[in-house]
């Protein structure tokens, strides 16, 4: 879905003109936006207005957009403002009203707290059905009121009420939803969070445990090149017990940060730390080691080959073996480690070793155990 920043309508509302005392920093900052909905897809993009709430040091620290509760043109409908907030990524957040101010169901029934509740689930549903419902599907209030039908969603539709609207308020649920999880608020929350956003904030993000916020920091300190010892130290240990999942942002890191600083941090963090690692962390190791276009430090290749008697499974000697192979051909130290492997207690790690061997220029005390192990086996 196309969008289009509109980053020169931003208003400081604090913003100090010529031979003012200085202030302090703007509570907010507004940005003129376009955002598409799925029930304005004839008409194209529309324009809001994003607010960019900042904390007293400046920090971004969410937004917020008022839209419509429904999108309608006919004025038997009962339009209600609603402040929709969002995280600094553009996650959804909650739904205020103004003082006085009530959603309603059909017939001008207002919403239970129970519907309240129900709404805010729904809306925090990033995988709701909605998704992939189109707006000629839902029965619009017009729709209901001409036909007096309960406001609900078409037949053909796979949804039920209980899991993904609120009763009597389908096109409500189906219109905040899609404002909710809209694509084109959360890419522009994501630019406006990276302009604003310093070293120690993307630090904090990487400490909050949240994999979409651990990307984000790792991708604007990568954009911003912060390559120093503290985030280097604070991106590195985002690795541990159960955090194989963090292995590829981190390495990329450190890919970045050996490019860009013409240091080996990247060989020098995986030969201090890969044996201190789990199985399957070790294992994401070693699939970037093979992508990486990085060229290792001289003696690096032969140093790890010394990892190899230490692997206790199948698929990390596997993985090592062709890494070493690739990028360390015929090195006499990698042939010496594997003929060691010959004589593992696991047969499929041994027959490994035994089919790398046969491919590689071996000494007599080599090839007699290729050998012996081939007779045997």
């Amino acid at each position: 879905m196309a969008f289009l920043f509109l980053l020169t309508g931003c208003r400081n509302k604090s913003e100090q003109l010529p031979g003012q005392a200085q202030v302090a920093p703007a509570d907010h900052l507004e940005h003129l936006i376009q955002a598409s909905h799925p029930s304005l897809l004839d008409e194209g993009p529309v324009e809001l207005t994003l607010v960019q709430w900042l904390d007293s040091d400046g920090w971004p620290k969410g937004f917020s957009i008022e839209i419509e509760s429904v999108i309608c043109r006919d004025v038997k409908c009962e339009i209600i403002p609603v402040q929709m907030f969002f995280d600094v990524l553009g996650n959804y957040q909650k739904i205020e009203l103004r003082f006085g101010d009530e959603l309603t169901k059909m017939d001008h029934i207002p919403f239970s707290d129970e519907d309240y509740d129900k709404l805010q689930q729904i809306l925090s549903n990033r995988t709701s059905a909605l998704r992939n419902i189109k707006a000629d599907q839902v029965v619009t209030p017009e729709q209901a009121m001409e036909k007096k039908a309960v406001d609900g969603i078409s037949g053909a539709t796979a949804l039920t009420e209980e899991e993904s609207i609120v009763e009597g308020a389908a096109y409500t649920s189906y219109t905040l939803w899609h404002w909710a999880n809209n694509p084109d608020i959360q890419a522009q929350a994501h630019t406006l969070t990276a302009k604003l956003a310093v070293e120690d904030q993307l630090l904090g993000f990487l400490d909050m445990g949240n994999e979409q916020y651990l990307h984000f920091a790792v991708d604007q300190l990568i954009a911003k090149k912060l390559f120093g010892e503290v985030a280097r130290s604070a991106v590195t240990t985002q690795l541990g017990p159960d955090k194989d999942r963090t292995v590829k942002p981190v390495m990329r890191y450190l890919e970045a940060a050996t490019t860009s600083t013409g240091q080996p941090h990247y060989f020098q963090f995986i030969e201090e730390n890969f044996h201190s690692l789990e199985d399957q962390t070790r294992v994401r190791m070693l699939e970037s080691m093979q992508a990486t276009s990085l060229q290792a430090p001289d003696g690096f290749m032969d140093s790890i080959s010394r990892w190899l008697p230490k692997l206790k499974t199948y698929y990390e000697v596997h993985l090592l073996l062709e890494l070493l192979d690739s990028k360390n051909p015929g090195s006499p130290v990698t042939t010496e480690q594997a003929t060691r492997l010959l004589e593992h207690e696991n047969f499929l790690i041994a027959r490994r070793s035994f089919w790398f061997l046969e491919e590689q220029e071996l000494t007599p005390s080599q090839a007699e155990k290729v050998n012996s192990f081939h007779k045997k086996h």
